[in-house]
């Protein structure tokens, strides 16, 4: 893990700031891997907005690609039963009932909702984070929750997503999985060189009925524990006095860095 010099030399940078009018907290881990600096970042809104992110930046090959990080989302919207996908395209809406995965088009977003409470979340694309190609197929996919799924990355460094077992998915526990495409125009770059940064990622939206944070943002011994509903002010000074009082290695697991591939065009 690499140090922030912008945040007091820690490998987890926990840290407030406002923006546009809105109080955010700001989590971030930072990797060195090969020529390739990468952060991954948990963005929180007062308003109840999540922004997923994912920068990058060095140059490792002298060529074109494409970077298409993985972000598993294991949603319990009011508990893990009675979950749902449901797809909006402009004025029209849809609902998946099988294990699927889809692509993006203009002004389609996704609802996570709990059919029984009605609460529920949206899922919405980044303006950067492309389309899917012939090497990673899709943006979105939806799959049934099952633990042995919760794992390191399986599927080695060939762009596709399993898990598909054509189940079904209406009502029941579910995960999202959300791929981003994020060009790297490296062909007039020299090999070690630190490039602009790429930046992409989904953004959730709680809606405002039940904005409390609770679950991946609870930190825990060896990695994430479930926390009960908090609200913004709480969630940031139990992160603040964890950050205090905890190594930093055990306050927080993110795992996206050994699931980043790259395809030269």
């Amino acid at each position: 893990m690499a140090k922030f010099t912008d945040c007091g030399n820690k490998k987890i940078c926990i840290k407030s700031f406002s923006w546009d009018g809105t109080q955010w907290l700001d989590l971030r881990v930072g990797a060195h891997i090969g020529e390739y600096r990468i952060q991954q970042l948990w963005q929180l809104s007062r308003d109840g907005r999540i922004a997923a992110r994912v920068w990058s930046r060095g140059v490792s090959c002298e060529t074109d690609h494409v970077h298409h990080p993985y972000w598993r989302l294991d949603f319990d919207v009011d508990g893990e039963n009675n979950n749902e996908v449901l797809v909006k395209d402009e004025d029209n809406w849809g609902v998946y009932t099988t294990e699927t995965a889809v692509k993006k088009k203009h002004g389609r977003r996704w609802l996570v909702r709990n059919s029984a409470s009605g609460h529920a979340v949206w899922i919405v694309p980044g303006p950067n984070d492309g389309t899917a190609d012939s090497f990673s197929k899709a943006d979105l996919a939806i799959r049934r929750y099952h633990h042995s799924e919760d794992e390191p990355w399986p599927f080695g460094a060939k762009g596709g997503l399993g898990y598909d077992n054509d189940e079904e998915v209406r009502g029941k526990d579910i995960v999202v999985w959300y791929i981003p495409h994020l060009s790297h125009s490296a062909h007039d770059e020299e090999k070690g060189s630190l490039s602009e940064w790429i930046k992409g990622g989904p953004t959730l939206e709680i809606l405002p009925s039940q904005i409390l944070f609770a679950g991946l943002f609870g930190p825990g011994e060896g990695g994430q524990s479930f926390v009960a509903g908090l609200s913004f002010d709480e969630l940031v000074q139990l992160w603040t006095d964890l950050g205090k009082a905890s190594p930093p290695g055990d306050m927080i697991q993110m795992g996206l860095f050994h699931n980043f591939f790259t395809q030269d065009d």
